[in-house]
């Protein structure tokens, strides 16, 4: 079994942290690249599109700006630079530079404790001092 196939089912398993081990044998990638490569994308094309071509300074030339465009957001900039650099296909270059953009911030889900986004305060401040002077000129519903 391939180690992309023997990823894939080691998360199948539920046993990420095996699965991870031996992605980051395979392809070189840090910890926290692997990991979050895996909770994106563990299906075994990816997994064998990062270990195939692996995604790591020794074998990608001009890898810093691939990692750079990927973490500025410029992702399609990034995978037709590494399309160049290394001859993958779209797809291959596509989970690749994914594994290499950090995870998004998760949205605002409303909990107790979270302040509101500062739009809204200032919207409610200027609501305020609308209602404040339109009762002050003796303007009343």
């Amino acid at each position: 079994m391939s180690d992309a196939k023997e990823s894939a089912e080691l998360v199948r398993q539920g046993k990420k942290i095996e699965a991870i081990k031996l992605l980051r044998e395979a392809s070189g990638m840090s910890l926290k690249e692997t990991k979050d490569f895996i909770e994106r994308d563990a299906s075994p094309e990816a997994l064998e599109a990062v270990i195939r071509h692996a995604v790591r300074p020794a074998t990608v030339g001009g890898d810093d700006d691939v990692r750079r465009l990927a973490a500025e957001g410029q992702v399609i900039e990034a995978i037709k630079l590494l399309r160049q650099q290394t001859g993958l296909g779209l797809k291959e270059a596509k989970a690749a530079v994914d594994a290499m953009r950090p995870p998004k911030p998760s949205k605002s889900t409303g909990q107790v404790g979270e302040s509101p986004p500062l739009k809204w305060l200032l919207a409610a401040a200027v609501a305020a001092a609308l209602c404040a002077a339109l009762y002050a000129l003796g303007i009343r519903p």
